[in-house]
């Protein structure tokens, strides 16, 4: 036998002993299979990791030139706010003082603290505007005014927006409410004004005490479903008609992409909706802040000024409640949203999803 022969012999042999050896190991198919699946993986998460840098990017821009045209949009607009949290909601720890500042310091003229089943915030700014309080140092810089019962004004002289004027920010009393709804699941409600319903009644029973009250009604975070407390689009929709709903809300404390899911599934069926039925029911853009960077560059709500009904601020400064709800009602308003893209926030959604509690976490 030559030794080209016995070569062949050999490689055939070894040939032979890897085929048996993988009819006999099931394993070698499972790795391959688990090394594929890896592979796509990774491969999905590359490219999942782009387009959010890609997106992020993009909203970076926006931000930045709404941030040049602060003072332009303020002549015509009041930049707002309807939905967000501090140090008062056991989900946050951002202190009073600081959301009150940085209102002043980015060119809001309304802002609404709109904490979990309490109004304790806006109570401290009464306080605060009353003088049955101290005024911590972080705050002496800055005048706080009763306007009502339900809503105070701070300001100070520094033009910190420079749009040629002393800043001035508008503080109404606002509340995120809590309801159960037909199958006890928690669900929330804004409230905003004179009037706050009970937490924790039935959502039914909330909605409707609010109906003819000097309040604005706002469904938070309508598309979240069941794990993020919101009512649902349909159901807002459905209550709409007797006028017991002012707006829904996109919510741009959703980090991207999700915000282009979850918003955009809100503005489609709101679009379809007044499209077929002629109405105008609004949206409005919300940060639903809970955590610092989540405050004031994710997005805004800007409702429309008219100098010639209000005067020189455009808007009626003893009826902040009441003009918020007629920009509603008239669908007189734009929105933006800045940068729904915080990373910060995602943790936050994360850390809330699986039950830790973020006061401990939370930096």
């Amino acid at each position: 036998m030559s030794k080209n022969q016995d070569l062949e012999k050999i490689v055939e042999k070894g040939n032979n002993n890897q085929k048996n050896n993988r009819k006999k190991n099931p394993f070698s198919r499972l790795g391959k299979i688990i090394g594929y699946s890896l592979l796509g993986l990774g491969t999905a998460a590359g490219i999942g990791l782009l387009s959010v840098y890609a997106g992020g990017k993009v909203y970076q821009n926006i931000q930045k030139e709404y941030m040049k045209k602060i003072p332009e949009i303020k002549q015509e607009y009041v930049i707002s706010a309807n939905h967000s949290h501090s140090e008062y909601s056991l989900d946050c720890e951002t202190p009073l003082e600081d959301i009150v500042k940085g209102c002043l310091e980015n060119g809001y003229e309304i802002w609404i603290i709109t904490d979990h089943d309490n109004a304790e915030a806006f109570e401290q700014l009464y306080d605060y505007a009353t003088s049955t309080d101290e005024i911590p140092e972080a705050l002496e810089e800055i005048e706080f005014k009763p306007i009502n019962s339900y809503t105070v004004k701070a300001s100070w002289d520094k033009d910190a927006d420079k749009d040629g004027k002393n800043d001035e920010c508008y503080f109404p009393k606002g509340e995120e409410v809590s309801m159960l709804d037909d199958e006890g699941n928690d669900v929330h409600l804004v409230v905003i004004g004179e009037y706050i319903p009970e937490s924790w009644q039935g959502v039914d029973e909330t909605i409707k005490s609010c109906a003819d009250k000097n309040v604005v009604v706002i469904v938070p975070h309508p598309a979240a479903g069941k794990m993020g407390a919101g009512l649902g689009t349909d159901k807002t929709i459905d209550y709409y008609p007797d006028g017991l709903v002012d707006a829904l809300e996109v919510n741009t404390s959703f980090p991207w992409p999700l915000s282009i899911y979850f918003n955009g599934s809100v503005e489609r069926k709101v679009e379809a909706y007044n499209k077929e039925t002629g109405n105008n029911l609004s949206i409005v853009a919300n940060p639903d802040a809970h955590i610092k960077g989540s405050y004031f560059w994710t997005g805004v709500t800007l409702l429309e000024k008219d100098y010639e009904k209000y005067g020189e601020k455009g808007f009626p400064e003893d009826d902040i409640v009441g003009y918020i709800k007629d920009c509603l009602e008239n669908n007189k308003l734009s929105y933006i949203e800045l940068e729904p893209h915080s990373w910060d926030s995602f943790w936050w959604l994360v850390r809330g999803f699986i039950g830790i509690d973020s006061k401990k976490t939370s930096d």
